[in-house]
């Protein structure tokens, strides 16, 4: 399913083990093959094994989508459970193909357990490429904000990874923003309260992601565990480095068995790895695109409080169009 092989690079700052090379393969096809009216089954622990992708109509809803991937995953957990039994003879077609996709001394158990691990993955295609087109409006902003934090600038991908640069996006657990901090976290380093939330500000959300990123280096000393702990959390991130070593990125991510180390914290950061990817070779994945411009812009403070409604009839534009202005 790998249409380009994101190379493994000796890279000191953001390490990628050849043991992880699927994973980020895996990510780089999410991003750059299957659109969101696309996806894959795949194996969660094993990101080498896809078994097969699902195309559909842009006009099917979300239940549509559930009930198709779910028909084929239980068709899928019948070939596996046979496979799993010993079966090696006189296999039909789709067990064939299932079987090649793992290695030839694949054991029965490790197929057993395959069958609770099918996945479907989103394709999100369309929305990386106009993440890119949107991060033209910040990334002057933030390239430089890293860099005076003295942290690498190619953590800008990561807003690739967490929201596809969407300042309106919003997580099912609350976080908030194109660097998506949740709100006690955003606490930390901004003002989230009942009148304003500056996580939604892609400008102070991104000198917080900055500050958070390099705290997380600071003590995690590696940016593999420092970008994990951007999503798990540094204690979680702590735990697992004290379990397996500070540097020992591949056995964390395979074997760490951390309560709430789920599919989303072991895979932030080969996610990311194929982000910083496609980010620096956009050409090829999305030629000739046309980034937004940067927002230029001021800060004006006022001397008292003043009602949205009347600051937008003094300033003759709609509550809309300053609201655009402050998100």
């Amino acid at each position: 399913f790998v249409l380009f092989s994101a190379p493994a690079v000796a890279d000191e700052t953001f390490p990628q083990p050849p043991e992880l090379q699927p994973d980020v393969d895996f990510w780089t096809d999410i991003f750059t093959r299957y659109s969101t009216n696309q996806g894959v089954l795949h194996d969660s622990r094993n990101l080498a094994v896809v078994y097969e992708h699902i195309d559909f109509k842009s006009s099917d809803g979300r239940r549509t989508r559930q009930r198709a991937a779910g028909k084929r995953r239980d068709a899928l957990k019948v070939i596996l459970r046979s496979l799993a039994s010993g079966k090696r003879d006189n296999l039909t077609e789709d067990e064939t193909r299932v079987l090649a996709l793992w290695p030839k001394d694949v054991s029965n158990a490790t197929l057993a357990s395959a069958v609770d691990q099918i996945r479907y993955q989103q394709g999100l295609k369309d929305r990386f490429r106009e993440g890119l087109i949107r991060a033209g409006r910040w990334r002057s902003f933030i390239n430089a904000e890293l860099q005076a934090l003295n942290v690498p600038i190619e953590l800008a991908a990561l807003p690739h990874v967490e929201s596809s640069y969407n300042p309106a996006a919003r997580s099912h657990v609350g976080a908030s923003g194109i660097w998506q901090f949740t709100r006690s976290t955003g606490q930390r380093f901004m003002r989230v309260d009942h009148v304003l939330d500056e996580r939604n500000d892609p400008f102070v959300a991104s000198q917080s992601a900055g500050q958070l990123l390099a705290y997380n280096y600071s003590i995690a000393g590696n940016w593999p565990m420092a970008i994990t702990a951007y999503n798990h959390g540094l204690g979680g991130a702590l735990r697992a480095m004290r379990e397996y070593g500070d540097e020992a990125y591949v056995d964390i991510l395979r074997k760490y068995d951390g309560r709430t180390f789920g599919f989303a914290s072991r895979n932030f950061y080969v996610a990311f790895l194929a982000a910083k990817y496609v980010d620096q070779n956009v050409e090829r994945y999305f030629p000739n695109l046309n980034l937004d411009d940067p927002v230029d812009y001021a800060t004006l403070e006022l001397d008292s409080y003043i009602a949205l409604k009347d600051l937008a009839d003094a300033l003759g534009v709609s509550e809309k169009k300053l609201a655009s202005y402050n998100l």
